[in-house]
């Protein structure tokens, strides 16, 4: 059986983009750099997946909207 995990990076687009409440955010971008992962972008959000190996799999999300309406889906 596969084991999937998610890690999801909230932040906010435009001016706020530089403060600490973008550390998550700025967190999977850099993992995204990191290994060379390009991002599949959607509309509300963009992700790739880490296959660690054919049991483990990471999935890596960022919001592109502002954090106070990241429930707004």
């Amino acid at each position: 059986m596969k084991k999937r995990f998610c890690v999801i990076g909230l932040g906010n687009p435009d001016k706020y983009a530089l403060t600490r409440h973008n550390y998550g955010k700025d967190f999977v971008q850099w993992v995204s750099q990191d290994l060379s992962l390009p991002f599949i972008t959607e509309k509300k959000s963009k992700y790739f997946i880490l296959h660690i190996d054919e049991h483990i799999e990471v999935l890596f999300l960022v919001t592109n909207s502002f954090m106070n309406t990241t429930g707004d889906y």
